[in-house]
């Protein structure tokens, strides 16, 4: 693809550099593995093209005909000759890019980009809408990184969206307003279904119990089956509108009741949430749950 400053370079798709901190301090795809082989395809595909195999340890293909920037010089593999590792033709901007995440429930997930650097969804949009938060400027700026392991320095990998050649901080200029309505439209991505534990995200379980159960809990199911009329030959253990249905000389699977299932979700559910992070004063009004549960609760 172009990149921020006008020129091509191999890159992994869906990872992206955008100034989020300086690149040596996070290289994100463009480490390395715990055996010394690069993350990215990207770099895995130079090696290979430049006739070393051995230091691609991935299956993957790559059709250079189908590149959004083509070659002029291709072959028949739509590839040139290159020269080696430093041929600019094989530049690469994957040093600092990481994963775009989707929209959908986003706002269930703070904090937000790949270090929690932004606590809330308003704190997103305010970082693209001043243009990102690198230093410096083309040719050179804080998302380059060098040398790389083909002994070449980027000056910047930065993505062209947030930053180009002709509009090198890329501000977005948009007033308060504009930028709360896009908070709230991200916010009405949101699946109440995911929102309520409700089916089919209601995290349904199935411990499995390590030994006997305890003579209690079977004196407890004797009772109940009982209660229910079931005393011929089967033993049912309820939980919610799920039963596990076994013959009588066999002890049921255990599953969660509901009310210390919900707990127990609910306690994920705050965990992952970055319970006690600041979150926005503002907040878009959520529907409640139908079924009475407690919603989770969307950060702004």
């Amino acid at each position: 693809m172009l990149m921020g400053d006008g020129n091509a370079a191999f890159y992994d798709q869906g990872f992206y550099n955008i100034g989020v901190r300086p690149t040596p301090e996070d290289r994100g795809v463009g480490g390395i593995d715990p055996y010394g082989f690069d993350l990215s395809f990207t770099r895995q595909f130079k090696w290979r093209v430049l006739g070393f195999p051995q230091l691609a340890p991935d299956k993957f293909n790559v059709n250079a005909c189908n590149f959004t920037v083509k070659f002029q010089a291709g072959g028949k593999d739509c590839l040139p000759t290159f020269s080696g590792p430093t041929d600019p033709q094989l530049r690469d901007a994957v040093d600092g890019a990481n994963k775009t995440s989707g929209l959908r429930n986003v706002g269930l997930s703070p904090p937000y980009f790949h270090n929690g650097g932004q606590a809330t969804l308003a704190d997103v949009v305010r970082f693209y809408n001043r243009g990102g938060d690198r230093q410096g400027n083309f040719p050179n700026d804080t998302t380059g990184f060098g040398p790389t392991s083909f002994g070449v320095t980027n000056g910047t990998n930065l993505d062209p969206d947030i930053g180009n050649i002709s509009n090198p901080n890329q501000v977005l200029g948009l007033t308060d307003v504009e930028q709360a309505n896009l908070v709230a439209f991200m916010l009405s991505l949101t699946d109440n279904r995911v929102a309520c534990h409700q089916g089919p995200f209601d995290h349904p379980q199935l411990p499995i119990p390590n030994g006997d159960r305890e003579v209690g809990d079977l004196r407890h199911a004797a009772r109940r089956d009982q209660h229910h009329g079931h005393a011929g030959g089967r033993q049912r253990w309820f939980a919610g509108d799920r039963q596990a249905v076994l013959p009588q000389h066999r002890q049921p699977v255990r599953q969660y009741p509901d009310h210390l299932r919900d707990r127990h979700v609910a306690m994920i559910a705050t965990q992952s949430l970055g319970r006690g992070r600041r979150v926005g004063a503002g907040r878009m009004q959520a529907p409640a749950c139908s079924d009475g549960r407690k919603r989770v609760r969307q950060h702004d």
